[in-house]
């Protein structure tokens, strides 16, 4: 899995990235052989009440799927990367999840569904 990180105007330190690419590595445990790239970035922007904020953006790219993007804003930027990697990588999971269930376990779901409701029961 590659990892890619742009800091746009933003004081990235050495402690920032190899935080980030811990983070990224650790929420990507189970579906890495899914994943061809993420790519995050980070960067400061105004803040509606004044001030500024961070935003980290997280993209993931996955084979014969749509990108995953995840947008998070914060006013702590470790607390912008945790909560936008978490959400990407369990959105990422969901996705290869339905990739590898395919049609049959919305079907199965469908017909259990069916024969759990109370009308159908003799």
């Amino acid at each position: 899995m590659d990892v890619q990180i742009l800091a746009k105007e933003y004081c990235f330190t050495p402690f920032l990235q190899e935080y980030l690419e811990r983070s990224v590595r650790a929420a990507f445990t189970h579906t890495h052989n899914h994943v061809r790239q993420v790519a995050v970035q980070l960067r400061e922007i105004r803040a509606e009440r004044g001030g500024r904020e961070n935003l980290c953006e997280v993209s993931v790219m996955l084979p014969d799927r749509p990108t995953v993007v995840i947008h998070e804003v914060q006013e702590n930027m470790y607390t912008a990367i945790d909560y936008a990697v978490r959400r990407a990588a369990h959105r990422t999971k969901r996705m290869t999840m339905r990739k590898k269930s395919g049609s049959h376990a919305i079907a199965h779901d469908a017909a259990a569904t069916h024969s759990e409701h109370p009308a159908h029961k003799e």
